[in-house]
């Protein structure tokens, strides 16, 4: 490992060596965050970077506003359509400050977002903010504000649906939230997901079933009926997959024999339907219970500890000896003895007495005494 890490070092160009790991510089906000920062004069905004780790003066950090967010990017690449108005430039990544203070009394009313853009080269590594800012002053029409809060980096994979989630800042209290996806990397091609939308919902479940897989970009738009609008890119992806393959459901249970005479039939109970993605239903139920005395026809002993019946494990299997009890006692009625039919016999181990009962029971030649 020591050894990966060295080679990767040695690979790395000289300056984004100087960091930990070869990692090169990003200025990643931590203020602002969501949304709803509404300002007439000033807003003080920070970040983060390698400061002191840093052992060289020639990286140096840019930042930006812009209404237009550009779709969907990976880090280390230049957004598509990245376009905006310098802050304040040049801030040496030595130093620790990490906070600089905008003044936005020139800056016409809108909501923006911010970016940074670091410059270590060869590498130009651009971050957005996850927060938006409103500006404002009296008199001024206050414009609305909307940003993705999921996706968000983390685990973003839908498998048969998917919750995305926002922030939304609806002054005139009129606004709609429309979404809108699609898998070109420019930004083109937008399909619409769902539309008119309640701001205040914050989250909305797509069905991706019957969806392309693959990356998906998200937008979002909020309008209002004044006419303002914002709108805003997810600022990660959204990888629609298969979903995942199912399991079997569990078997019907078996039937409960009679109580007192003639027990009742058992029936295995039929397999459990196949799950989400499965291939195939569960196992049949268990065999029926027989009854608490007499001749049992269901699965299972009676009270004398005869095998009352055979029903199978398998709901078929139950089936078949159900029909052959049935057979069997229209024999008895019809005035027939023999031993009773069984699907799947595990054998009959009368005790002594038990047989004995069975011949006080009976007449000459099996037939059945009445």
């Amino acid at each position: 490992m020591k050894r990966l890490i060295a080679l990767a070092l040695l690979a790395a160009p000289a300056s984004a060596a100087a960091h930990l790991g070869g990692v090169p510089t990003t200025a990643w906000f931590t203020a602002p965050r969501g949304v709803g920062h509404v300002v007439g004069d000033a807003l003080t905004f920070a970040w983060t970077d390698f400061d002191d780790l840093a052992d060289t003066q020639d990286t140096v950090i840019d930042f930006f506003f812009t209404q237009q967010m550009p779709p969907t990017y990976r880090m280390g690449a230049q957004p598509p359509g990245l376009e905006g108005t310098a802050i304040v430039k040049g801030i040496v990544e030595q130093d620790p400050t990490n906070q600089h203070v905008w003044d936005v009394s020139e800056v016409p009313p809108g909501s923006y977002f911010l970016f940074s853009i670091a410059y270590d080269p060869p590498f130009e590594m651009v971050a957005f903010a996850k927060g938006v800012v409103t500006v404002a002053r009296e008199g001024d029409p206050v414009h609305p504000a909307v940003i993705f809060t999921e996706p968000d980096g983390d685990t973003d994979i839908s498998r048969a649906s998917y919750t995305m989630r926002w922030e939304a800042f609806d002054p005139d209290g009129t606004g709609k939230i429309r979404i809108e996806g699609t898998q070109a990397g420019d930004g083109t091609d937008l399909q619409v997901i769902a539309e008119g939308l309640d701001p205040a919902a914050g989250a909305f479940t797509w069905d991706t079933t019957e969806v392309a897989r693959g990356e998906w970009l998200l937008r979002i738009t909020l309008e209002d009926e004044r006419g303002l609008s914002h709108t805003a890119w997810a600022q990660f992806f959204l990888r629609v997959a298969d979903p995942l393959p199912g399991t079997g459901g569990s078997g019907g249970s078996g039937g409960t024999g009679g109580s007192d005479g003639t027990g009742g039939a058992g029936d295995g109970g039929a397999g459990g339907a196949g799950g989400s993605g499965g291939d195939a239903g569960g196992e049949g139920g268990s065999g029926g219970t027989g009854g608490s005395s007499g001749r049992s026809t269901g699965g299972g002993r009676n009270d004398d500890g005869d095998d009352g019946g055979c029903a199978s494990a398998s709901g078929g299997a139950s089936l078949l000896g159900l029909l052959a009890a049935t057979a069997w006692g229209r024999r008895r009625r019809l005035g027939y003895g023999g031993t009773k039919p069984c699907a799947a016999s595990t054998g009959e181990r009368r005790s002594s007495s038990t047989k004995a009962r069975a011949s006080a029971a009976q007449g000459p030649g099996g037939i059945a005494a009445r």
